[in-house]
């Protein structure tokens, strides 16, 4: 990404959740205007000069389309993080509905489709980082067993568009955070703080902090990780060690 100009544009969907906020603040403090795109903002919603705030709905593809075509008349686009995700409840003894159906729309789909439609708007350095989860190698969330299968699609989708835009000079890499603090569904909070808790098992003793992936995705959007293509940065505190 190297030193942003000030007409250099970074997205992140998601951006009102917990993570993506603290992604959005930090990108805007390197200098980049940041287009936070969420379904929770309100429609209309404008934002500050360091930020513009734009309603996305991933699940639906002209909304997909009219967002990037805004987006990319802002001005030169040097990132994309695609931080949106829902969980879904759904047990390896249920029949998916739609609610599964809706979170694979969002946390693989959703990023497929503003990876292909923001790419060929970027220039060479441009960087994409997929926000995926350590539920991708731990079969934890029982009642929510497509939620993890749904991040290691996005972990496989990562390496093939790394692959397929590397020769363009954009890296795609992903992301995978532990425990973080912040807001979380019934199904996640019983998980992390129930009976066999895999928090007593996090080397450090503590869950993360958003801000804490908010610095690693500077990292791997930045020239220092110039050299990392198609990677998963595993962010869990030491979780995955047990």
């Amino acid at each position: 990404m190297g030193n942003p100009s000030p007409a250099a544009i970074a997205i992140v969907t998601g951006g009102e959740g917990g993570i993506g906020a603290a992604i959005v603040s930090r990108l805007a403090a390197l200098g980049l205007r940041v287009v936070s795109a969420d379904i929770a903002t309100a429609p209309g919603a404008t934002g500050d000069d360091a930020v513009i705030r734009r309603r996305l709905d991933l699940t639906d593809a002209a909304s997909i389309d009219a967002f990037v075509e805004e987006a990319g008349a802002l001005g030169t686009i040097a990132a994309l993080v695609n931080c949106a995700g829902i969980i879904a409840e759904c047990t390896a003894e249920e029949v998916p509905g739609p609610g599964v159906r809706r979170m694979l729309d969002v946390n693989l789909l959703g990023a497929a489709h503003m990876t292909a439609a923001i790419a060929p708007l970027m220039t060479r350095g441009g960087a994409i980082v997929n926000i995926s989860s350590i539920s991708s190698r731990l079969p934890e969330l029982a009642n929510a067993v497509l939620y993890g299968a749904s991040k290691s699609a996005l972990e496989t989708y990562t390496r093939a568009s790394a692959r397929a835009l590397a020769p363009k000079g954009i890296r795609v890499n992903s992301l995978a955070p532990g425990f973080i603090d912040v807001a979380m569904t019934d199904a996640m909070r019983t998980i992390a703080y129930g009976e066999g808790s895999p928090l007593r098992r996090v080397a450090a003793g503590r869950m993360g902090t958003a801000d804490e992936i908010a610095a690693c995705v500077e990292f791997l959007l930045s020239d220092q990780a110039s050299y990392v293509v198609g990677a998963t940065l595993v962010v869990d505190g030491g979780l995955a060690l047990n």
